[in-house]
């Protein structure tokens, strides 16, 4: 029987037109000479080991890909979380995966993240396929990988304000304290688990105590420089948190206008966390999809109208780009002329830590970094 062609209107341009008499086969494209296979990355927020509605996908993680011959070559993942392999049969000098057999997928946390589920390494069978986009087939999908950072509180006591005989410790809701060692600078770190506790900072010199009450849940913790200075008293009241979820739904930049939140802004931007491409911008979300940063890398200001004060509670830090990791980030808060706490913070684009400020009764705040580079902010909370 004669085949008739037939190709109707814009359809008529497409490399695949309507066989009339030929097999449904027939009537579609040759599959593709390669494919791509995806490992997925989450960061696992509840630390329970399930990829599930609180997680959230996670930039920048490195998978290798261990050949059935031993050979290795890697991928990381991108924005939306995906480890993208390249697979084409026989295609030894292009693709990544070229061959039939036994492949294994091993995900590589960055320092101070740890896998949360059984998928950190997993072998998955690849057959020939001819049919099959890249010539091959996986009889199984990648596992999502979890991962999480490991939970720590940090902070540097001041000796200068404080005096020489400080007992620190770690006071859990429930259970032990554990004793804080602090080093020739002030400075402790203290491993610990997820929930509730209070920072304890007894003077034996001076009888005096300061305690600062903590939540540990889905990121590290460093506490501001604890000292004996003089604050005013807290503001009574439920903090407000600012997510800048609320500013714009694009995918665009939307300069922070002062009174947002009830504050002045200056040099902020608030963007769509996948606007930039950048890991930091992903890894540094941790409500909603919109963040902020400071505009051009420049100082980032908050204040407050007519020098009414405002208490700086906390919030999730994290920077945009690995260049230039090195450089601190620098907090700065003034009541009046007067500066009244300076804390750095080293942070990196894998992860935020929360800054619990527990400035009190400021009037202004900075954020800057010597290297002019991006600060990555979200979930901001404060009390007026």
């Amino acid at each position: 029987m004669k085949l008739t062609r037939l190709c109707l209107g814009a359809a008529a341009s497409l490399t695949a037109c309507l066989l009339l008499g030929g097999s449904p086969s027939e009537a579609h494209d040759p599959p593709a000479s390669k494919w791509r296979v995806s490992c997925f990355a989450y960061r696992d927020v509840n630390r329970n080991g399930l990829y599930d509605m609180a997680d959230r996908p996670y930039a920048g993680l490195e998978v290798a890909l261990i050949r059935p011959d031993g050979s290795r070559t890697r991928s990381f993942s991108n924005i939306s979380g995906f480890a993208n392999f390249e697979m084409g049969f026989g295609n030894f000098d292009k693709m990544q995966i070229y061959e039939a057999g036994e492949h294994t997928f091993e995900a590589y946390p960055p320092t101070g993240f740890e896998t949360t589920s059984d998928a950190r390494a997993q072998t998955i069978e690849f057959v020939q396929h001819d049919r099959a986009g890249g010539g091959m087939v996986a009889k199984s999908n990648c596992v999502p990988m979890g991962l999480a950072p490991k939970l720590f509180v940090a902070g540097t006591v001041s000796q200068k304000d404080l005096g020489a005989d400080i007992v620190a410790e770690l006071v859990p809701a429930a259970g032990k304290p554990v004793a804080l060692k602090l080093d020739d600078k002030g400075i402790f770190f203290q491993h610990a688990g997820p929930g509730n506790y209070t920072a304890r900072f007894a003077d034996k010199s001076s009888g005096k105590i300061l305690e600062r009450p903590l939540e540990l849940s889905e990121h590290p913790v460093v506490l501001s420089v604890i000292s004996s200075l003089d604050q005013p008293q807290a503001k009574q009241g439920p903090a407000k948190t600012v997510t800048f979820d609320d500013l714009t739904v694009s995918d665009t930049l939307y300069e922070i206008p002062s009174g947002y939140g009830g504050l002045f802004w200056w040099q902020w931007i608030a963007t769509h966390h996948k606007f930039y491409n950048g890991y930091g911008y992903i890894n540094g979300t941790s409500s909603g999809e919109f963040i902020a940063y400071n505009s051009s890398g420049q100082p980032g200001f908050m204040w407050t109208e007519n020098g009414e004060t405002f208490d700086f509670v906390g919030a999730n830090i994290n920077v945009a780009w690995p260049e230039g990791q090195e450089e601190r980030v620098h907090i700065k808060a003034w009541r009046g002329d007067q500066l009244v706490h300076h804390d750095t913070l080293f942070l990196r684009t894998t992860g935020s830590l929360y800054f619990a400020a527990g400035y009190r009764g400021i009037t202004k705040l900075e954020f800057t970094r010597p290297n002019s580079e991006r600060i990555v902010i979200d979930d901001f909370s404060f009390r007026k």
